[in-house]
């Protein structure tokens, strides 16, 4: 999809590079290109519940007691969380506490290959998405 595809580029360059992400570039990049909407990055144990306005947060597999595994993004709107996984597969079985919807789940040449470690950029492109292009593109990524 040309247009994730642009904006993930552009995620790149505003991290400065396409390897394994921190919380605190995650954070940085989110809160310039999302503004209040974005409420953070969180461990899979500490992740906000859904609100009744629209919301961007990334949340790491790991709990807090954890070093961190692998990034997924959720955007709630009207209180219905749609979740994001680079490797498209299904929220329910990579991180059970979750609740909500998947976005598309078929192969595509723009999910992350097993050698890839830029899931976090993926997540803030797959984020930004939604934010500039509204739902309904982001749940076909």
């Amino acid at each position: 999809m040309l247009k994730f595809r642009l904006i993930y580029n552009e995620v790149v360059d505003r991290i400065g590079h396409d390897r394994t992400t921190s919380n605190e570039e995650l954070e940085r990049v989110g809160i310039q290109t999302m503004g209040n909407k974005f409420l953070g990055v969180f461990a899979s144990d500490t992740f906000p519940r859904a609100t009744h306005r629209e919301t961007y947060c990334i949340v790491n597999l790991d709990d807090s007691k954890g070093a961190g595994t692998h990034w997924v993004a959720r955007m709630t709107k009207k209180k219905d969380n749609y979740w994001y996984d680079s490797f498209a597969r299904s929220i329910s079985t990579i991180m059970p506490r979750a609740r909500g919807v998947d976005t598309d789940l078929s192969p595509s040449e723009d999910d992350q290959h097993i050698s890839e470690l830029d899931c976090g950029q993926r997540c803030l492109a797959a984020l930004l998405c939604g934010h500039r292009f509204g739902i309904e593109l982001y749940k076909r990524l």
